[in-house]
């Protein structure tokens, strides 16, 4: 009698457990680390979980980017595999980083994401992220950085340099580049890893100018010339800028995308006088070879449907596909 109780309540408890493990019982918390200097670079964050529920947070030049803080709170998330996307961005609105991270819902869990300046220029393909400067697993992330690769360094001699404001740090493996405005000379001067020490009102929209205009604009321009040269000498200054302020572009003017998505979209010229990275896809849209994973929980753990973008820059159909790294399925 005794054992028919104890199997009975065996029961109760397990189909609980399971019921809690299999609904929303899941929570997650978000930290961020990067390099990119706050408000200078990044004057905002946006977070999402499989694309969706976006968490916008404004940044303060008091946020310590380098040393990781909190960037956004999840609860009632089903357990299972979730793709947590971070998005930097710049104060002129344009994209400056972004990184996608794969993650294991488990009851209360908690990541580190990473974003280095050192993978600006670093692509890497579907299933993998930058990190440090080279390509690593997805699921990379700093609380457990067992998926991180192997070291690019093991101090800071091993990192390339870059301006002498910004030295550089070799931290978890990887080489992190700090701004410290004490090691300009000018008094209020501000520094910026790729560009070194500016004044601190020359901010003439991003990249430092080529020639005399660089100064002339920073000072006469934030005066008295400001009102006039907002709607009368953009258009006609640009021809000029374009060989003295490398200007590229009249900002708020849009072009066509080319290559793949020619015609899908169009790119938008920023106040720094650059073309955005990537182009705005219409709804329905996408840039060819990204690849979408809806999650679902089951066969002893996590699996996926998948589709990926096409040529033409519409998605293909959904299709069934197992995580290499479950052997519970089959393959």
């Amino acid at each position: 009698m005794r054992g028919a109780i104890l199997s009975m309540w065996l029961s109760v408890w397990l189909s609980v457990s399971l019921v809690a493990c299999s609904s929303g019982g899941g929570s997650l918390r978000v930290d961020l680390r990067t390099d990119y200097v706050p408000v200078l670079e990044v004057a905002r964050i946006e977070t999402a979980v499989d694309g969706e529920d976006i968490v916008e947070l404004p940044i303060e030049q008091s946020e310590d980017l380098i040393g990781g803080f909190r960037i956004a709170s999840y609860d009632g998330l089903a357990n299972g595999m979730r793709r947590v996307s971070v998005l930097l961005i710049g104060p002129d609105g344009s994209p400056v980083a972004s990184q996608r991270v794969l993650v294991l819902i488990r009851g209360a869990t908690a990541i580190t994401i990473p974003i280095t300046r050192n993978c600006a220029e670093v692509s890497c393909d579907p299933g993998s992220l930058c990190y440090g400067g080279a390509c690593v697993d997805e699921r990379c992330e700093l609380t457990e950085a067992e998926y991180c690769g192997a070291p690019s360094c093991t101090s800071a001699a091993d990192c390339p340099p870059r301006d002498d404001c910004a030295p550089p740090v070799c931290d978890l493996g990887a080489c992190w580049y700090v701004a410290d405005d004490a090691l300009c000379d000018e008094d209020g001067a501000y520094c910026h890893p790729e560009r070194g020490c500016e004044p601190a009102g020359m901010v003439d929209a991003g990249p430092a100018d080529a020639s005399f205009d660089a100064t002339f604009d920073a000072t006469f321009d934030a005066g008295t010339d400001a009102p006039i040269d907002a709607p009368v000498d953009a258009p006609p200054d640009v021809p000029v800028d374009a060989g003295t302020d490398a200007c590229a572009c009249v900002p708020g003017t849009t072009r066509p995308c080319g290559g793949a998505c020619d015609g899908m979209g169009v790119q938008t010229c920023t106040a720094a006088c650059t073309w955005t990275v990537g182009c705005d896809i219409p709804e329905g849209g996408c840039i060819p070879g990204t690849e979408e994973r809806v999650n679902r929980d089951g066969c002893m753990g996590p699996f996926r449907n998948c589709r990926t973008c096409q040529p033409n820059c519409m998605f293909g159909d959904w299709s069934f596909c197992w995580p290499d790294d479950n052997p519970d399925c089959p393959t």
